[in-house]
């Protein structure tokens, strides 16, 4: 396989947090998966800049991995930059008396039980969901009548050209498993 002397120095950089061919299938809760050329899990805005930047530059696919849940890869693999966010975007902070600021890494199953033990409700719908908060909100995840669009104030953003943006909800459109409004490329990176 051939890797560019910017995977090898970005790899240098993350110690550890950047490898070539990952087995996808390790990474999805349904086990199935060939190698991803080059997986990374950046800790913070910087490093996900640089690697979303190094994708560009050699015309590369890059995809968002939250949890991995109800997500199929072919045994052929990805030929590209899989991006699972790590611990820095799995923060969890008390903003108010009933809000939460809330990092896309972080289990959405455990939000909800968080927010449960902080007496508020609104995300019940998420407590028995494998997946991440990221990917609740980019796939309005929920179970029943209860929707991750419904408790949501705001999504923190990291554009295709490197900018922090801020959407409020009202500026999205939530259906039903679906959010429509978000910036084409865009990464959440919390809410």
């Amino acid at each position: 396989m051939n890797v560019s002397s910017a995977w090898r120095c970005l790899a240098e950089e993350m110690a550890g947090r950047l490898v070539f061919q990952a087995q996808l299938k390790d990474f999805t809760t349904f086990g199935l998966g060939g190698p991803a050329r080059i997986m990374a899990w950046p800790d913070n805005v910087e490093e996900l800049r640089d690697l979303l930047a190094a994708a560009r530059s050699e015309n590369s696919p890059a995809l968002i991995l939250g949890g991995g849940s109800n997500l199929l890869f072919d045994d052929a693999g990805f030929d590209g930059l899989v991006i699972r966010l790590g611990d820095g975007f799995a923060a969890f902070e008390e903003v108010g008396p009933a809000s939460l600021r809330v990092g896309a890494a972080f289990a959405s199953a455990t939000l909800s039980a968080r927010a449960e033990a902080l007496g508020l409700s609104g995300l019940e719908g998420l407590a028995s969901l494998p997946g991440t908060v990221g990917g609740a909100v980019a796939g309005n995840a929920g179970a029943g009548e209860r929707a991750a669009g419904q408790a949501l104030a705001r999504v923190f953003l990291l554009t295709t050209d490197g900018t922090l943006q801020t959407l409020e909800a009202s500026e999205l459109r939530f259906a039903h498993r679906s959010l429509i409004g978000l910036p084409e490329g865009a990464v959440i990176l919390g809410a």
